[in-house]
């Protein structure tokens, strides 16, 4: 027996939610906004992966978590604080557009869209003010620096990729709850 993919725990949820809190839904298109992800003047700065430098993994399934001396997973994008607690990163082997969108939009707080056009993997390495941003993360230090990190916004970061956050109007899916009932008793 493995473990349930995201896929099927979305397909055995609904039913669940559907008849346990008689819960209607549908999705939409509301106009909000958001960030177009786009390429500067200068093209991509992206680095391609080396080949057999990762692990792949199920891209259903978690990724298990990094261990010392172990090649990291492929795919798999990290989010840790840097080394004097100063200022975050995001580093990844293996990456494709798709999980740095998603990482992004809960940095920023707000959908981020692609226009880049970039398809492939590439690794990813930047560090960034973790001031402002739009999300605080588990086991983040109570005490902030004193001093300026002197490490760009994340704004700032993204171009050394060779990529540009533009703020601007789109239109998303949302999801849009009809109707939901409090559960009768067991």
């Amino acid at each position: 027996m493995h473990p349930a993919t995201f896929s099927e725990l979305d397909q055995m949820l609904q039913p669940l939610l559907e008849d346990r809190f008689g819960l209607k839904w549908h999705y939409d298109k509301k106009e909000v906004p958001v960030y177009y992800l786009t390429v500067t003047k200068g093209g991509p700065k992206l680095r391609p992966t080396p080949p057999g430098s990762c692990i792949a993994y199920d891209p259903d399934v978690p990724p298990p978590p990094p261990k010392p001396g172990v090649k990291p997973a492929c795919g798999g994008l990290l989010m840790p604080w840097t080394q004097d607690l100063t200022g975050a990163a995001l580093e990844g082997k293996s990456i494709s557009i798709s999980p740095l969108l998603t990482t992004l939009e809960h940095l920023v707080g707000r959908p981020v869209i692609d226009k880049t056009g970039i398809v492939g993997t590439f690794d990813i390495q930047l560090k960034f003010a973790s001031d402002g941003l739009a999300v605080r993360f588990q086991g983040e230090p109570q005490v902030q620096a004193t001093e300026p990190s002197g490490l760009p916004n994340i704004f700032t970061a993204i171009r050394q990729l060779g990529l540009r956050l533009e703020p601007g109007k789109g239109l998303i899916d949302i999801f849009v709850v009809d109707s939901i009932r409090k559960p009768s008793e067991n």
